[in-house]
């Protein structure tokens, strides 16, 4: 009996041994701090042309179609993030003379998701001119800011 319990005292030590040096190293590492980076989604107006029809003093509740146009989904392919067109209106730069002439909102043909460096989602913007707008805004030109709102 002693024989067997010196022979497992002795193992049982020799394993503790090994065991423990195997741990008996230790350090810490260095703290870092890298940077990421986020990405971006953008899109542009594009394919912007008058639809052929001309602003009269029809009353602010009688907008005329003016413009239309497309989105162009400029976002990198990769991630491949579709956007949609949610919103978008206009206005016009002062005139001079005033002629009080509003913009209106986009309309959109679908709302569908615009892949990636893709194009769609066609529009139009249109004004109004009061019905009480001076004799000087005839053969007037205005200057209309459009933009649209995207979203994933």
């Amino acid at each position: 009996m002693r024989k067997t319990f010196l022979l497992a005292f002795s193992i049982t030590a020799l394993t503790a041994l090994v065991i423990g040096g195997a741990y008996t190293w230790t350090t810490n590492t260095q703290l870092v701090s890298p940077e990421g980076h986020s990405g971006v989604i953008s899109g542009q107006i594009v394919n912007v042309a008058p639809t052929g029809n001309v602003l009269y003093p029809l009353g602010l509740a009688n907008p005329v179609p003016l413009f239309e146009g497309d989105i162009w989904n400029t976002t990198p392919t990769n991630p491949g993030i579709a956007l949609h067109a949610v919103a978008g209106g206009g206005n016009v730069a002062p005139q001079s003379p005033s002629c009080g002439i509003i913009g209106t909102a986009l309309t959109f043909d679908n709302q569908n998701a615009i892949a990636p460096n893709a194009t769609g989602d066609h529009w139009y913007w249109g004004a109004a001119m009061p019905a009480d707008a001076p004799q000087s805004c005839m053969g007037g030109t205005f200057t209309a800011n459009i933009y649209a709102l995207l979203s994933t």
